[in-house]
């Protein structure tokens, strides 16, 4: 995956399939190498978290000593995961973070995807999650930094 601007995020997203906690293996260790913990640990932590489809959970962890946000989301079954999933997914996403916290986001959820079709599908989900109307007259929400990791081959 690379290094990822970790230092920089104020929140990090990931995605797990249904079943996680018997069936983790690569599922849950996308952000091991970038949080320094197991995301399905995380994950457990919140009993009611099983990874339907467009659940969502939230933890923090610190790393190099400064508190990140986690937002976890559901992917559902395996058998029925494609790019459609994926874009409801960060779409899901963004709308839990937020406009108040969007200053730096790095999403894992692309970091698994084999295919041109899913990383655009993360990409737009990102997109149509944050947007949000803007009243007449009203001041624009502050925009920040999304990074989206992607496969490393």
């Amino acid at each position: 995956m690379g290094a990822l601007p970790i230092e920089s995020a104020g929140t990090v997203i990931a995605g797990l399939f249904h079943g996680f906690a018997t069936d983790a293996g690569a599922d849950s260790s996308v952000g091991r190498e970038a949080l320094g913990t197991d995301v399905g640990a995380l994950a457990a932590l919140d009993s009611a978290f099983t990874g339907a489809a467009l659940e969502l959970t939230h933890a923090t962890v610190v790393v190099d000593g400064r508190p990140k946000r986690v937002v976890i989301v559901g992917l559902g079954e395996r058998p029925a995961f494609d790019a459609s999933v994926l874009r409801s997914a960060a779409t899901v996403a963004a709308r839990a973070i937020g406009s108040a916290d969007r200053s730096a986001v790095v999403s894992l959820l692309a970091a698994r995807s084999a295919s041109a079709d899913e990383v655009a599908a993360v990409l737009e989900g990102h997109l149509f999650g944050a947007w949000e109307y803007e009243r007449p007259g009203s001041r624009p929400a502050p925009t920040g930094l999304l990074t989206v990791a992607l496969p490393a081959d």
